[in-house]
């Protein structure tokens, strides 16, 4: 139990960084009064949240898998 438990942690911070990082990729695109032509500092910062969240995408993933993999080791019925 206590390796699902470790598992399903990791899980649950990849869904709330994944959560968290669409929030704030919202709030920049509705702040009013960001000049769209000249992105600068915004639109680098956007770039980095969309690469941290593929990056955190990715990772839930594998976590996934390595869960579905586990939880088949030990004999529980397929998640499915």
């Amino acid at each position: 139990m206590k390796k699902i438990q470790e598992i399903l942690g990791d899980l649950h911070d990849c869904d709330v960084w994944i959560d968290t990082v669409m929030a704030l990729l919202l709030t920049e695109r509705s702040s009013p009064g960001k000049d769209r032509a000249s992105p600068g500092r915004e639109g680098s910062r956007v770039t980095s949240f969309r690469h941290f969240l593929s990056d955190r995408e990715k990772e839930r993933k594998r976590i996934y898998r390595r869960l579905v993999r586990y939880w088949e080791s030990v004999g529980v019925p397929h998640l499915g």
